[in-house]
Protein backbone atom coordinates (compact mmCIF):
# COMPACT_ATOMS: atom_id res chain seq x y z
CA UNK A 1 0.00 0.00 0.00
CA UNK A 2 1.29 3.42 -0.76
CA UNK A 3 1.32 5.83 2.11
CA UNK A 4 -1.65 7.65 0.60
CA UNK A 5 -3.66 4.47 0.07
CA UNK A 6 -5.37 2.82 2.99
CA UNK A 7 -7.34 -0.41 2.91
CA UNK A 8 -11.03 0.14 2.22
CA UNK A 9 -12.19 -3.14 3.75
CA UNK A 10 -14.13 -2.79 7.01
CA UNK A 11 -14.08 -4.93 10.12
CA UNK A 12 -14.60 -8.69 10.02
CA UNK A 13 -17.35 -10.68 11.75
CA UNK A 14 -16.22 -12.12 15.11
CA UNK A 15 -17.45 -15.69 14.37
CA UNK A 16 -14.38 -17.98 14.40
CA UNK A 17 -14.89 -19.70 11.01
CA UNK A 18 -16.08 -16.54 9.31
CA UNK A 19 -13.23 -14.57 10.91
CA UNK A 20 -10.65 -16.77 9.17
CA UNK A 21 -12.52 -16.71 5.86
CA UNK A 22 -13.22 -13.00 6.20
CA UNK A 23 -9.57 -12.13 6.76
CA UNK A 24 -8.47 -14.31 3.83
CA UNK A 25 -11.10 -12.69 1.59
CA UNK A 26 -10.26 -9.16 2.77
CA UNK A 27 -6.52 -9.50 2.14
CA UNK A 28 -7.14 -11.26 -1.18
CA UNK A 29 -9.40 -8.35 -2.19
CA UNK A 30 -6.70 -5.85 -1.17
CA UNK A 31 -4.27 -7.67 -3.45
CA UNK A 32 -6.69 -7.91 -6.39
CA UNK A 33 -7.77 -4.27 -6.00
CA UNK A 34 -4.15 -3.11 -6.06
CA UNK A 35 -4.13 -1.84 -2.49
CA UNK A 36 -1.27 -4.28 -1.87
CA UNK A 37 1.21 -4.21 -4.73
CA UNK A 38 3.45 -6.99 -6.03
CA UNK A 39 6.83 -6.97 -4.33
CA UNK A 40 5.54 -4.96 -1.36
CA UNK A 41 5.92 -6.28 2.18
CA UNK A 42 2.60 -7.03 3.84
CA UNK A 43 1.89 -4.22 6.35
CA UNK A 44 0.59 -6.52 9.10
CA UNK A 45 0.04 -3.82 11.72
CA UNK A 46 -1.94 -1.58 9.35
CA UNK A 47 -4.11 -4.45 8.10
CA UNK A 48 -4.80 -5.61 11.67
CA UNK A 49 -5.81 -2.10 12.69
CA UNK A 50 -7.99 -1.68 9.60
CA UNK A 51 -9.78 -5.01 10.10
CA UNK A 52 -9.86 -4.72 13.92
CA UNK A 53 -8.19 -8.10 14.37
CA UNK A 54 -5.10 -9.44 16.11
CA UNK A 55 -2.07 -10.65 14.22
CA UNK A 56 -2.84 -14.36 14.74
CA UNK A 57 -5.82 -14.54 12.33
CA UNK A 58 -3.91 -12.38 9.84
CA UNK A 59 -0.90 -14.68 9.93
CA UNK A 60 -3.14 -17.72 9.43
CA UNK A 61 -4.72 -15.96 6.45
CA UNK A 62 -1.28 -15.18 5.04
CA UNK A 63 -0.46 -18.91 5.10
CA UNK A 64 -3.57 -19.62 3.02
CA UNK A 65 -2.74 -16.85 0.56
CA UNK A 66 0.84 -18.11 0.30
CA UNK A 67 -0.49 -21.57 -0.61
CA UNK A 68 -2.52 -19.86 -3.37
CA UNK A 69 0.64 -18.17 -4.64
CA UNK A 70 -0.55 -14.63 -3.91
CA UNK A 71 2.28 -13.94 -1.52
CA UNK A 72 5.57 -15.36 -0.30
CA UNK A 73 6.25 -16.00 3.38
CA UNK A 74 9.70 -14.81 4.45
CA UNK A 75 10.96 -16.62 7.59
CA UNK A 76 11.39 -14.14 10.45
CA UNK A 77 10.64 -11.24 8.07
CA UNK A 78 6.89 -11.38 7.40
CA UNK A 79 5.44 -11.76 3.93
CA UNK A 80 5.78 -10.13 0.52
CA UNK A 81 3.11 -9.85 -2.18
CA UNK A 82 3.90 -11.99 -5.23
CA UNK A 83 4.43 -10.25 -8.53
CA UNK A 84 1.82 -11.67 -10.89
CA UNK A 85 2.46 -11.50 -14.60
CA UNK A 86 -0.22 -11.11 -17.24
CA UNK A 87 0.34 -14.76 -18.15
CA UNK A 88 -0.28 -15.79 -14.51
CA UNK A 89 -3.60 -13.94 -14.47
CA UNK A 90 -4.58 -15.31 -17.89
CA UNK A 91 -3.94 -18.83 -16.59
CA UNK A 92 -6.23 -18.25 -13.59
CA UNK A 93 -9.37 -17.22 -15.49
CA UNK A 94 -10.15 -20.59 -17.14
CA UNK A 95 -9.82 -22.31 -13.77
CA UNK A 96 -12.00 -19.71 -12.06
CA UNK A 97 -14.58 -20.03 -14.84
CA UNK A 98 -14.67 -23.82 -14.51
CA UNK A 99 -15.06 -23.60 -10.74
CA UNK A 100 -17.85 -21.04 -11.01
CA UNK A 101 -19.65 -23.20 -13.59
CA UNK A 102 -19.37 -26.22 -11.30
CA UNK A 103 -20.63 -24.17 -8.35
CA UNK A 104 -23.61 -23.05 -10.45
CA UNK A 105 -24.42 -26.62 -11.49
CA UNK A 106 -24.23 -27.84 -7.89
CA UNK A 107 -26.41 -24.97 -6.70
CA UNK A 108 -29.02 -25.71 -9.37
CA UNK A 109 -29.19 -29.35 -8.27
CA UNK A 110 -30.13 -28.22 -4.75
CA UNK A 111 -32.97 -25.95 -5.91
Amino acid sequence: MSEAATPTIGTIAPDRASLHDGVVDAVRTMIFDGELIGGQRVPEKLICETLSISRTPLREALKVLASEGLLVLLPNRGARISRLTTADVDDMFPVMGALEALAGELACEKI
